[in-house]
């Protein structure tokens, strides 16, 4: 049996990209520099946000819309931001299953619901509906944002009022 160990290392400030990979096999070690191909074709190096991108992706934080598709331009709904809570807090499950009528338990975005729902991170608009597909808005990014921090007891600094 063989043991390949894959060392990412990052250069520049905290967050950005993965400047060469490190394998090592046995007592032999290999330098790959990173391809300049990113994991999607919509978003390339010279973009504001490529550093972004790429480390949420490799945290396994955001996916792709597709295998291809990063998807910049869209708007981050209402499942999106529960999913992504729920992986920043390490994929914790619920109980059970989500309240709301409109989040079926096939859907790619229960899981994260589910439990981001149980934790009172995050809310229905009413109705037993949650809004999975509608665009979060910032009201509501604030909201479940200070909640799951709340949850996390993650200390935010202390601001002054500015009027």
């Amino acid at each position: 049996s063989m043991t390949i160990k894959a060392i990412a290392t990052k250069t520049g400030m905290y967050g950005s990209a993965v400047s060469s990979f490190s394998y090592t096999i046995g007592n032999s070690s290999i330098v790959v520099p990173p391809s300049e191909d990113t994991t999607f074709h919509d978003v390339s190096k010279s973009d504001w946000y490529y550093d972004a991108v790429t480390y949420v992706n490799e945290k396994g934080l955001f996916n792709g819309v597709s295998a291809t598709e990063f998807g910049p331009n869209l708007s981050t709904t209402r499942a999106m931001l529960a999913t992504v809570i729920n992986r920043m807090a390490g994929n914790p499950t619920a109980s059970g299953e989500a309240p709301f009528a409109d989040v079926s338990s096939s859907d790619w975005f229960a899981a994260g619901v589910a439990w981001a729902s149980e934790t009172g991170i995050v809310n229905g608009i009413g109705n037993q509906k949650f809004a999975p597909n509608s665009p979060i808005t910032r009201e509501q990014l604030c909201a479940m944002l200070l909640r799951y921090a709340e949850y996390a007891k993650i200390t935010l600094p202390e601001t002054e009022n500015i009027t």
